[in-house]
C-alpha cells in the first residue's frame, strides 16, 4: 500500500461518526489506528503511538503487532525502544543547560574544550578546531562529515554486529575515511560525529560520565522518566520490560551492540511515552532555568530539515508546524503547539519509518486538529517559499519576481520599505551584484490560512549570509509574511523581516541606513 493510501485509510479510520465518537475513548480510538496501520503494512512487524495532552495532563499509549518476529511476543505500549537520534535533543538541551551554568559557552572554540588527544586527531584531518564553535556543532554547521556514511562502518551492523565502538574509534573511522565537507558556518552538513563530540564534552565538563551526567542536567528524575536510561552507560531501571525488537529491512537489530550509536548522537532507551512527556517539558519550559536557552535551541539556523535548531528540526503535517526529532530505528516525536498535543512515535522497523507522518496526520486528525481543508494551499505556499528560496541562492530575479503580487511589500532587515515586484527584485539584483555570494534563506514555521478571503499568514526565521570586505557575515531573524491567492495561484503580498542576530564584522556593529 502507498503512503498515500495509507494516509486515507488511517484519516477514515480516525475520523468515527458522532454516535461513535460520543462512545468511544481516546484509548479506543488510538488502537484501532495503530491496529489499523500494521493491518495496512505487512512489512512492520510492529508500532507504539504515545500522545500527551499538557493542558490536560491527559497521556494516552497504544501498541499494535509484534514486539519479537521470531518468537511471536506481543508488542506492549510500555516497552522501550533504542531512541537513536532522538538521543540528539537530550544531548544538546545537556550542552545549553552546561552554558546556563556558565561552564560553557556556544561561542566557544572545540579546541579548548575537547580532551587533547581528540582535538589532536581532528586537526590531522583539517578540521579547524581553533575556529570550530560549540554551537556550529550543535546545529550541524561545523563542517563534519558523518561517520556512519562510510558503507563500511555501516556493513559492520551485519558482518560485526557485536564489536564494541569507543568514541575514539568511531572518530578514527571518520578521520580515516571522509575529509571535511567544508570550513565552518559555510554549510548545514548532519553529523553523528558532532553529537560524539558534544558527548565528550558534556562528560569534561559536568565530571560524571555521558549518561548520569544527561539524566542529572536535564532532569529526568524530577519529570518523573525512569524508564528512560543510556543504554549499558547506567543500569536499566528496574521493572522496565524488556526492550522492544527493531529490525532493518526484516534483519534483527536487537543483538547489536550499543555502542554503535551510543555517545551523544544516539544511546538512550525509553518508552514512546517517556519520549512524549520528556519534549513536553523541553518545549514547555521545564528543563532550562531561562527562557532565552530555550529559544536559543529551538531557532533554526539551516532550511534544511524544515529548520534545523540545536537538536531540534521542524516537520508539517496536516498543515500544523511541529517541533522535535526522529531517530533512524524508527522513533519520531513531535510537539504540535497548534493542536495542543505532542506525539511520539515508533515504527519497529525501520524500512517502514517513512509511515510516521502519514500516523501522525491520522492522530492529529483524531483530535480534530489537522487541517485537512487547507492543507493543500499549506502545501502550495510552502513550495512557493521554496522556489523563492531556490531563486535568491542562484540569483535568478525572474525567478524571485514569479513568487510575488506585482504590488508586494518588503519591510527589510534594514527597516526600508519598498513596494512593486520590479523594485525589489531590482534591490535585490544590486545586492547580488555587490555582493556575488548573497543568499537569503526563509525557513516558515506557521502558515495560516484564511480560506474564505484567500489570504494566508506565514510566519518563520530568515538567514542571510554573504561575504563583507572584513570576513563573512551571517544575520539571523524571525519574518512574517501575507500571501494572496489570485486565479489559484499563491504569492507574496508583503512581507517583514525583524533582524535578531548578527556573526560577522563592522557591518554587525552598526545599524545599515
Amino acid at each position: 500500500m502507498s503512503a498515500f493510501l495509507l494516509l486515507a485509510s488511517l484519516l477514515a479510520s480516525a475520523s468515527p461518526s458522532p454516535a461513535q465518537s460520543a462512545a468511544d475513548s481516546v484509548q479506543t480510538r488510538l488502537q484501532r489506528l495503530a491496529d489499523s496501520v500494521v493491518a495496512a503494512r505487512p512489512r512492520m512487524p510492529g508500532i507504539i503511538i504515545a500522545v500527551e495532552q499538557p493542558a490536560t495532563g491527559k497521556r494516552w499509549s497504544v501498541a499494535a503487532g509484534l514486539s519479537d518476529t521470531a518468537r511471536r511476543t506481543k508488542l506492549t505500549p510500555d516497552q522501550p525502544v533504542r531512541l537513536a537520534s532522538n538521543t540528539k535533543t537530550y544531548t544538546a538541551a545537556a550542552v545549553l543547560r552546561l552554558v546556563e551554568m556558565g561552564r560553557l559557552a556556544l561561542s566557544d572554540p572545540l579546541a579548548t574544550r575537547l580532551p587533547p588527544s581528540i582535538d589532536s586527531l581532528l586537526r590531522r584531518d583539517g578540521y579547524a578546531t581553533d575556529i570550530i564553535t560549540i554551537e556550529q556543532v550543535l546545529n550541524h554547521r561545523a563542517g563534519f562529515n558523518e561517520h556512519p556514511a562510510v558503507p563500511s562502518y555501516v556493513a559492520t551492523l551485519r558482518t560485526d554486529p557485536q564489536h564494541h565502538w569507543t568514541p575514539r574509534e568511531q572518530l578514527e573511522w571518520l578521520v580515516d575515511s571522509l575529509a571535511p565537507v567544508g570550513p565552518p558556518g559555510a554549510q548545514f552538513r548532519y553529523s553523528d560525529a558532532g553529537y560524539v563530540l558534544l558527548g565528550l564534552i558534556v562528560e569534561r565538563y559536568s565530571g560524571q560520565p555521558l549518561g548520569p551526567a544527561v539524566r542529572s542536567l536535564v532532569r529526568l528524575n524530577t519529570l518523573g522518566l525512569r524508564h528512560t536510561w543510556w543504554e549499558t552507560l547506567e543500569p536499566a531501571p528496574r521493572g522496565v520490560p524488556d526492550r522492544a525488537h527493531q529490525y532493518l529491512g526484516g534483519f534483527d537489530a536487537y543483538g547489536i551492540d550499543p555502542s554503535f550509536d551510543l555517545y551523544g548522537g544516539g544511546g538512550i532507551v525509553a518508552p514512546m511515552a517517556d519520549l512524549a512527556h520528556f519534549l513536553t517539558a523541553l518545549l514547555g519550559g521545564q528543563v532550562f532555568d531561562k527562557r532565552e536557552t530555550l529559544e536559543t535551541m529551538t531557532r533554526p539556523r539551516s532550511p534544511e530539515m524544515n529548520g534545523y535548531g540545536m537538536g531540534l528540526f521542524g516537520s508539517t503535517v496536516g498543515g500544523l508546524t511541529g517541533r522535535g526529532h526522529s531517530g533512524f530505528w524508527g522513533t519520531t516525536a513531535m510537539v504540535f503547539p497548534d493542536a495542543g498535543v505532542t506525539i511520539a512515535v515508533a515504527i519497529t522497523d525501520q524500512g517502514e519509518f517513512r509511515q510516521s507522518n502519514a500516523v501522525m496526520g491520522a492522530v492529529l486528525k483524531l483530535f480534530g486538529a489537522a487541517r485537512a481543508d487547507s492543507s493543500a494551499d499549506v502545501r502550495a505556499i510552502a513550495a512557493s517559499r521554496a522556489r523563492s528560496n531556490a531563486a535568491i541562492a542562484t540569483h535568478d530575479t525572474a525567478g524571485i519576481a514569479r513568487e510575488m503580487m506585482p504590488d508586494v511589500t518588503v519591510v527589510s532587515s534594514t527597516s526600508a520599505m519598498a513596494t512593486g515586484a520590479a523594485v525589489n527584485v531590482s534591490r535585490m539584483a544590486a545586492q547580488f551584484a555587490r555582493r556575488p555570494d548573497t543568499r537569503w534563506v526563509r525557513t516558515p514555521e506557521t502558515i495560516t490560512v484564511f480560506d474564505a478571503w484567500g489570504v494566508a499568514s506565514e510566519r518563520g526565521q530568515w538567514v542571510g549570509t554573504w561575504t563583507e570586505p572584513d570576513g563573512p557575515l551571517v544575520i539571523r531573524g524571525s519574518y512574517e509574511a501575507q500571501w494572496r491567492r489570485q486565479d489559484g495561484t499563491w504569492r507574496i503580498q508583503g512581507e517583514l523581516f525583524v533582524p535578531l542576530r548578527c556573526e560577522g564584522g563592522a557591518y554587525c556593529r552598526t545599524r545599515p541606513q
